[in-house]
Formats: structure tokens, sequence, C-alpha cells
């Protein structure tokens, strides 16, 4: 497929809900490749796939710091009892509590240096460093009992 002007309004849109390069690749039933070539060849493609990309991000930050601190989403009960033909929709508003994980993850990404991962390690004694410390305690049991 040659490329044409309209596939960047396509891909921003895609973009903006979410694509991936795979996902756009699909779309326009060309390879990965094809879209890195478009990118690289075609200034309006480039910019509207890095428009829609940003757009996404910025919808995930702004969810991901709404389930640190807390929020309330819109939500929909539906009913129907037996004699009833058609459902009852109730709507209401549902509290979500803030999430620790969520709070975590942000404060990781925004503050890396205050927030990383710190890998403990725990180092196993050798059975030679086993043996040393066990002789240890006998030496210091005998001088404490003599």
């Amino acid at each position: 497929m040659t490329y044409q002007t309209a596939h960047a309004e396509q891909a921003a849109e895609l973009c903006r809900l979410g694509a991936t390069d795979q996902e756009l690749a699909e779309h326009f039933m060309v390879t990965v490749r094809t879209i890195y070539r478009w990118r690289a060849q075609h200034r309006d493609f480039a910019e509207a796939v890095i428009a829609g990309k940003e757009h996404a991000d910025k919808r995930v930050e702004r969810s991901l710091y709404s389930r640190a601190v807390g929020c309330s989403v819109e939500a929909v009960t539906i009913f129907k009892h037996a004699g009833d033909a058609d459902p009852v929709y109730a709507a209401y508003r549902q509290s979500l509590p803030p999430s620790a994980g969520a709070a975590l993850q942000w404060l990781r990404l925004r503050r890396p240096g205050k927030w990383i991962v710190r890998e403990v390690k725990e180092e196993q004694p050798g059975a030679g460093e086993m043996i040393e410390r066990a002789r240890a305690r006998v030496a210091a049991h005998k001088s404490v009992s003599d």
C-alpha cells in the first residue's frame, strides 16, 4: 500500500484512542516497518502519530493521578424484574478511594530519585562461612563458660 495524505488523520485518531505502531500497521494493512518508513518520509504522518500518542499518554496520566488521589465516576446499575418489559437504568456516582499502588507508580515516575525501587540483595552465606560462624560461636561459648 502506498502512503496517502488521509492516512495522517486516521493515524492521529487511532493513536488518540491508544493504538500502537503494530495496530496502525494492521489498520493500514502494512508492516510495522512501513509505518516507521512513513513516519520518516512524511512529516504530516509523523506529527499526527506523535500528537495522537501524546494525547493518549496525557489521558492515562490524568487517570493514574485520579486513581492515586481518589475520584468519583459515573456508573449505572440496571434492574429488570420478571414482570417488567423494559429494564430500569439507575445512574449514580461511585467514589473510588485512593490507590496506594497508583500513588506509588505516580511517584516513581515523577520523582524517580526519591521513589526509586531498590532491590535488597540477601546474600546467603556459603558453607565455609557458616562453619566459621559456628566455630566462632562455640569458641565464644567456651570462653564464657571457662
